[in-house]
């Protein structure tokens, strides 16, 4: 099967780097393709097709939804994409066309992403990436456990969240934040520095 993808002239798909990729999954989850973007607009990828003189499952099977994933070099997530053309049920001689949007898409993870600048005085920007939509607890706590403040408490869609933290009222020292929705947990140290 021929993916020709499409991107507009947006960021963060128009100034994509070397390590950006995007790939087709089966529904189990086996990459059946992959290519490297390059920002120059539009590209292909061969869709490879499972053999059926083997036993192994290595390839997509006939009118088996894909699905595309994303990975910036930082992160993967699932893209915004539109079909412009064809079906995204893999078919041996099928083509498929999709514009991917300059939209980030859905992160398959739930996590603290990234803290800058880290040691910080007094402010630090906090990302993280919420993968479905739910309740979340951003909290930060000193090196004995003490709860400092509550960043974030609310509901969050799922996406690329980021906010900042103003340590002004609080000592030089080693910080931990918590992120936490249900059983879901993610912790990053962060070293206040006067």
């Amino acid at each position: 099967m021929s993916v020709l993808i499409q991107s507009p002239s947006t960021p963060p798909f128009s100034k994509i780097g070397e390590a950006a990729e995007l790939a087709a999954f089966t529904s189990a989850g086996v990459c059946v393709g992959a290519v490297v973007l390059d920002g120059s607009g539009s590209c292909g990828l061969a869709v490879w097709g499972d053999d059926p003189t083997t036993e192994l499952i290595d390839g997509a099977r006939n009118r088996e939804q894909l699905t595309f994933k994303y990975w910036n070099g930082a992160k993967e997530t699932i893209p915004a994409i539109t079909i412009l053309k064809g079906e995204t049920a893999y078919t041996t001689d099928g083509i498929l066309v999709i514009e991917m949007s300059g939209e980030p898409g859905i992160p398959l993870e739930f996590s603290l992403t990234a803290i800058f600048p880290n040691p910080f005085n007094p402010s630090v920007t906090i990302t993280f990436n919420i993968d479905y939509s739910c309740r979340v607890v951003l909290q930060v706590f000193d090196i004995t456990g003490r709860e400092v403040a509550t960043l974030y408490n609310d509901m969050a869609i799922a996406g690329n969240h980021q906010l900042v933290w103003d340590g002004s009222t609080v000592p030089s020292g080693i910080y931990l934040l918590q992120l936490k929705s249900g059983t879901k947990v993610s912790t990053a140290k962060v070293v206040l520095v006067r």
